[in-house]
């Protein structure tokens, strides 16, 4: 079916491409979120033993997630081809790839921009909470007020995905390395 909406656009990338790479940076937000919570029941000596525990596991599943899954799902047999795949059929591997690599450039940094733990918190103190008459003790009041830590391990858990996924698909197409490496500023400028 992709191929075939790729067909009638003459090859350019369908809603269906973009589609691709927004679910899976989204589900490597959910993925983070995930691994970040099920850290915390490990037996750590140390917070930095447990944030570089949490730093490699994070960045194996976010490469997974983002390389090897698109590399299974779009491993189909032609028989026009004599059993070899082609990557770079219209509606094929490299158009979700390119796809991929631009929405980590752009969506990854700015979901580290305004975090959940940021946002949610901002919300509660903006419209919720009256100053002159909160029973908030000053410890829960400043708790409220102080922002999210900054999270090194999930960020370079992140930038090693953009990085590999960039790299190990630049051989087909250059492109993605000036693209990643946007990306990468504009993560170098969100923190």
């Amino acid at each position: 079916y992709r191929a075939s909406v790729a067909e009638k656009t003459g090859g350019a990338a369908s809603a269906l491409d973009h589609l691709v790479g927004i679910v899976v940076v989204l589900l490597n937000y959910v993925l983070k979120l995930v691994m970040e919570w099920t850290s915390r029941f490990e037996g750590h000596m140390s917070e930095t033993a447990l944030q570089a525990s949490y730093a490699v596991k994070l960045a194996a599943g976010l490469v997974a997630n983002s390389t090897l899954v698109l590399v299974v799902s779009h491993y189909r047999r032609s028989p026009q081809f004599q059993g070899e795949i082609d990557w770079y059929a219209p509606g094929g591997l490299l158009s979700d790839v390119r796809s991929l690599v631009v929405s980590n450039a752009w969506l990854t940094p700015l979901m580290y921009l305004f975090p959940t733990e940021a946002v949610l918190p901002f919300i509660q103190r903006r419209f919720l909470v009256n100053p002159a008459t909160t029973t908030l003790t000053q410890d829960e009041y400043n708790d409220l007020h102080l922002g999210p830590s900054l999270g090194l391990a999930a960020r370079v858990a992140s930038v090693i995905n953009m990085v590999v996924t960039a790299l190990m698909f630049a051989p087909m197409m250059p492109s993605l390395v000036v693209i990643a490496t946007a990306g990468l500023a504009l993560m170098f400028w969100t923190a």
